[in-house]
């Protein structure tokens, strides 16, 4: 019994041995560095940005976008958005330069292009200036 015992005991101090020598090469061991959990410019913009959308608000958010908007808006997911009679957001937050993800990049940049032309009655790009790498378009944009 003892001897089983030991056997466990030395299996567990391997396995912890291992994940403790293993986690800093993995996605994990990025919690343990100090850069994680600072916060960079790109960010700081990219939140400026989001908080001119007001609260309530019908936004057509990037997948990498929405989460900071679902807590004060009703998001619908960019480019694929339900685009039937009455729902139609009113900002769409993107990147101006988005790359693959839940969606291909080119298909991002595509619709991002065409909100470009704003005509009457829809939104018009309004933060082009406000974000080297977000765009935000809305018709409650200031300058619009």
């Amino acid at each position: 019994m003892a001897a089983e015992r030991a056997g466990e005991v030395g299996l567990v101090g391997a396995a912890l041995a291992v994940t403790a020598v293993t986690l800093p090469t993995q996605p994990l061991g990025a919690l343990g560095r100090p850069a994680t959990w600072q916060s960079d410019a790109t960010a700081d913009t990219v939140r400026d940005v989001l908080r001119r959308i007001p609260d309530g608000a019908r936004v057509a958010a990037a997948n990498g976008l929405a989460p900071q908007l679902t807590a004060r808006a009703e998001v619908y997911l960019f480019p694929r958005y339900p685009g039937g009679p009455g729902v139609r957001p009113e900002w769409v937050a993107a990147y101006d330069r988005p790359q693959d993800g839940l969606f291909p990049a080119r298909q991002e940049a595509d619709a991002v292009r065409a909100l470009a032309p704003a005509r009457p009655g829809t939104p018009r790009s309004a933060a082009a200036a406000a974000s080297p790498s977000t765009a935000l378009v809305g018709r409650g944009c200031e300058g619009v």
